[in-house]
């Protein structure tokens, strides 16, 4: 197993993410916004978040030492 990924609630958009034996959190930036955050230790190191409003591309903006499968 590369990662592992578990939402942490049905009404909240987030993630826990487990890689490496680093645990980080996957959470909307705000509720009417598609971007995401990637945290560990309150900071922000990471974020996934759409090309533009009107497509379903996405610009993945991550630390080069999380694996690309994981980054994918």
């Amino acid at each position: 197993m590369l990662a592992r990924a578990e939402k942490t609630s049905v009404l909240i958009r987030s993630f826990n993410v487990e890689y490496n034996g680093a645990s980080y959190t996957l959470e909307a930036e705000s509720m009417l916004q598609r971007k995401f955050a990637l945290r560990t230790g309150g900071k922000t190191i990471g974020s996934v978040r759409p090309e533009n409003a009107l497509t379903r591309r996405a610009i993945i903006d991550l630390p080069m030492d999380i694996a690309l499968p994981v980054r994918i």
